[in-house]
């Protein structure tokens, strides 16, 4: 009688894992199927997917073909499985998805020990396939992430010059900034230093922005539906519509801290100094998963309001300083500007031409 309970439980046990795969595989393919803004093709991501697996045990290997999906085990074919003709059918993918996990479960010892981890898994590796920006957040990984948040950073300069280092772009930096404006009055320049940031969020990149133009389109950004613009104006009457700037860039400079920077300089607000971005153009949303999990998708691309968009070739400095040399000896704007990491003098270059530009207007005002 305990063997046939057993049994039972075992097969219950079992069938809640199964359960669970086709779960979390057609939740995680719905969200891609509904919000992505490419053209959708589970068929990438179930591909990249499945030949993850391949690396966990090298005795077994699936093997794609354009119609059907084949088993291998010790060289050995053990099943063909035909795949799925349509490419945006969530539930029909997360059934092919886990037959093939099944069949190659059967075969594995190894990937049997993966039972709980394979739907992610296949997730993990094929999300990406989608491109480089899009991905699959496990939850364990929440909260902690593979990057620390960049810290928020402000000091005065000699000659009344600001020096922020904003770090990640979230409402925590936003609320510092704002109080740091406050705290410093008759500023004759700020250096806003965005080298090394990876971004954030894009309403508070835009926040920060605002302050210092006093109208028009900061950008605007296209999503899935063709020709449908979604614009960001800023507002009229800016505190900070005179005071001269200058942004630090460099290689790593990335989303939507180019978007403070791309935005600045389109509309002659700041003096752009250092080396080209980094060159990521669109936003992506995070979608909550039912097993705790996130998406991250791709569901946007931003364009300045000349329709530039820095995507994949990122933004040229005016004062190209690739490997820290003397201001001076900046590369022209017909030379190419390499990606590469800031360096220490671009601060001193900023400091001078800052103090170049506010001698400058005092001249002009005196006049």
């Amino acid at each position: 009688m305990q063997k046939i309970l057993y049994m039972i439980a075992c097969c219950l046990f079992c069938f809640s894992a199964h359960a669970g795969d086709k779960e979390v595989l057609a939740q995680a393919y719905r969200t891609v199927a509904k919000h992505y803004i490419g053209e959708v093709q589970l068929s990438a991501i179930a591909e990249a997917g499945l030949r993850a697996l391949n690396e966990i045990d090298n005795n077994t290997r699936i093997s794609l073909g354009k119609r059907s999906v084949s088993i291998y085990h010790k060289g050995r074919l053990q099943k063909t499985i035909t795949r799925p003709f349509g490419e945006q059918d969530a539930q029909e993918w997360a059934d092919f998805t886990v037959e093939v996990l099944d069949m190659a479960k059967k075969m594995s010892p190894v990937l049997q020990r993966q039972d709980f981890e394979l739907a992610e898994t296949i997730l993990y590796h094929g999300l990406p396939a989608l491109d480089k920006n899009s991905r699959y957040i496990p939850s364990l990984d929440l909260g902690q992430g593979s990057e620390l948040p960049q810290a928020y950073l402000a000091t005065m300069q000699e000659n009344d010059i600001l020096y922020v280092r904003p770090g990640t772009i979230n409402e925590h930096m936003m609320s510092n900034f704002n109080r740091t404006m406050e705290e410093h009055q008759n500023l004759k320049g700020i250096i806003i230093d965005l080298r090394g940031n990876k971004g954030g969020y894009l309403k508070y990149a835009l926040q920060l922005t605002d302050l210092f133009v006093s109208d028009g389109t900061m950008i605007y950004t296209l999503g899935r539906e063709k020709g449908k613009r979604k614009i960001y104006d800023a507002h009229e009457g800016k505190l900070y519509a005179d005071v001269p700037m200058a942004i630090l860039v460099d290689g790593e400079t990335a989303s939507a801290a180019e978007v403070i920077a791309m935005v600045l300089h389109k509309r002659g607000r700041a003096t752009l100094i250092g080396a080209q971005t980094y060159g990521k153009g669109t936003v992506q949303n995070l979608y909550k998963q039912t097993n705790g999990a996130r998406i991250a998708l791709t569901t946007e691309r931003y364009y300045g309001a000349d329709d530039f968009s820095p995507d994949e070739q990122g933004i040229r400095p005016d004062i190209c300083l690739p490997n820290g040399e003397n201001i001076d000896n900046y590369l022209e704007n017909s030379e190419p500007c390499p990606k590469t990491i800031g360096h220490e003098d671009d601060i001193m270059v900023a400091k001078r031409l800052l103090i170049k530009q506010s001698k400058h207007s005092d001249t002009a005002a005196s006049e």
